[in-house]
């Protein structure tokens, strides 16, 4: 048993010469070139697709609800419910609206440990990362 070796030809010398023999990876097609074009739907259909498309609506969380006991400065106590979009100015409001007697000088903060102090009153609940069952304190 002899084993042949064939010689693999120059690409100019290989145009000339028909064989049926192939040497490794000469005559096969290349996969994947980064020369293919790929074409795209006209831009009309894409946003027509993508408004009749389910999938692409974007997921909306629901609104939980979060109980919130809030601590008067007298020690009273108020409990209400508010939604995660609901800004602390609106705990705010519900409070003026309950104690006739607040003033403009006081504070609000949590009753975590270390105590939180709320300046940016346009934070919603989320953001502010009150968590249902807090309670939040009325201070001077």
């Amino acid at each position: 048993m002899s084993v042949h070796y064939v010689r693999s030809l120059s690409p100019s010398k290989r145009e000339g010469r028909i064989s049926s023999r192939l040497t490794p990876f000469e005559k096969l097609p290349r996969i994947g070139s980064s020369h293919e074009y790929i074409p795209r739907p006209p831009q009309s259909l894409q946003s027509s697709h993508s408004k009749s498309n389910p999938r692409l609506k974007q997921i909306s969380k629901p609104v939980e609800p979060i109980l919130i006991a809030i601590r008067l400065h007298d020690g009273r106590r108020l409990e209400k419910e508010f939604n995660t979009n609901n800004k602390i100015l609106d705990i705010i409001q519900y409070v003026k609206s309950e104690e006739n007697d607040l003033d403009d000088e006081f504070y609000l903060s949590s009753g975590d440990v270390p105590k939180r102090q709320f300046k940016d009153f346009n934070l919603t609940l989320l953001q502010a990362n009150i968590k249902t069952r807090t309670v939040l304190f009325i201070d001077r």
